[in-house]
């Protein structure tokens, strides 16, 4: 079976989230979420760098140095780690929530961070969370078959870093007809927040040499429920998956879940954070409007472009076969070096003439300019198209 890359890699991240568990995928569903809010009247504009400092130390003024890291902390100390996460140490609070599965699976809620629009978590799992069982020919009573992959071998279409996939792995190797089950227990992907979802919007997760798993995640906050303070839970429940290989390709069978049990804790918002930074730009045949909203540890929002109709076909249908040169995307530049701390979470072409771009990035106290440059598809970065972002007082 052959597939382009990107569709290989988006398939190969959903089956390994019904292997290891949902909370394994970052889950980015930024289209969902995006919405047009329309334009912003800037008062008065400072200088960036100045504000920036200013913002910047007033955010950080109440946070306690810790005696250690926590868990937001050694995860930044990943190559791969997000560049936020240093921040999320200095300003999450301490949760230490701690439960256990009737599995005997215990999950740690180690910290929280929560600036009004957004719920940060890192947490830990420890014990029999993803166990196995393994068997030869083809077992009775599977029912019906939720994904068959004709002529294809198990070890050659997953890829996890659970070890229970490795032994999968060489057991389902289709030199026999075999069969591997297994019960995993997870974690939700997103939070509850009474009876409203709180969608995961960000996050990784990490198996430890030891055998536990550690991550984070970023769950956005609706904005009509969002308070000084919520009762926020996260949720886990038990899968089953089992995995049939013979000669002729490989068989998934998904079993039902259970319910998901929601453990309840508390965060308080960051009153702090709220400042907003905005711009304007245009070039031949469009015109933009960025406004983001800072906290302690990044700026995220949006940069509406009301641009030709054309530009949003090619972003609806993902075909260009005219090779029509519109903005691709945007990159975020501090005086005059693009930053490699930038989040492009997605575009949005649900609206005629107009594309909105989700962004974010993490917010530099020592850059006296911060500008949006639009990249192109053919002809690239114009650097002489950027907003240049102010503080809107």
């Amino acid at each position: 079976m052959k597939h382009d890359q990107l569709t290989e890699q988006a398939v190969r991240a959903a089956i390994n989230d019904c292997l290891s568990g949902v909370e394994s995928l970052p889950s980015v569903r930024a289209d969902v979420l995006m919405q047009v809010r329309g334009e912003v009247k800037v008062k008065k504009k400072f200088s960036v760098g100045i504000a920036l400092a200013v913002i910047l130390t007033l955010l950080m003024a109440s946070v306690a140095v810790a005696a250690g890291l926590g868990l937001f902390g050694q995860l930044s100390e990943r190559e791969d780690a997000d560049a936020r996460l240093p921040g999320l140490e200095s300003v999450s609070e301490k949760v230490a929530l701690a439960f256990t599965t009737k599995e005997g699976v215990t999950v740690t809620i180690d910290q929280a961070y929560y600036d009004g629009t957004r719920v940060f978590i890192s947490y830990t799992k420890t014990g029999p969370f993803d166990v196995i069982a393994l068997g030869e020919g083809k077992p009775d009573n599977l029912g019906e078959c939720d994904w068959e992959l004709p002529g294809e071998i198990n070890g050659e279409y997953f890829g996890s870093e659970s070890p229970n996939h490795q032994v999968m792995v060489k057991h389902l190797d289709g030199s026999a007809p075999r069969w591997a089950k297994t019960t995993y227990v997870n974690v939700h992907d997103g939070l509850q927040a009474g009876e409203t979802y709180l969608d995961i919007i960000g996050g990784s997760t990490y198996l430890t040499e030891d055998g536990a798993l550690v991550g984070w995640k970023e769950c956005i906050v609706p904005g009509e429920i969002a308070a000084d303070e919520l009762v926020v839970s996260l949720g886990t429940f038990t899968s089953e998956t089992t995995y049939y290989q013979d000669e002729t390709g490989l068989y998934v069978y998904v079993g039902d879940r259970d319910p998901a049990v929601w453990h309840e804790f508390t965060v308080k918002k960051d009153t702090t954070a709220g400042a907003k930074l905005v711009g304007t730009a245009s070039g031949e045949g469009w015109t933009a409007e960025a406004t983001l909203t800072a906290s302690a540890i990044d700026a995220k929002g949006e940069i509406v472009v009301k641009c030709p109709q054309s530009w949003v076909e090619v972003e609806r249908t993902w075909e260009n076969p005219g090779h029509i040169d519109r903005i691709r995307e945007w990159v975020l530049c501090e005086d005059g070096v693009v930053s490699e701390d930038w989040i492009l979470e997605g575009t949005d072409p649900h609206v005629d003439g107009q594309l909105t771009y989700m962004i974010c990035f993490r917010l530099d106290d020592a850059a006296q300019e911060m500008k949006l440059v639009p990249v192109y598809g053919e002809s690239g970065m114009h650097m002489d198209e950027a907003i240049l972002l102010t503080i809107a007082e």
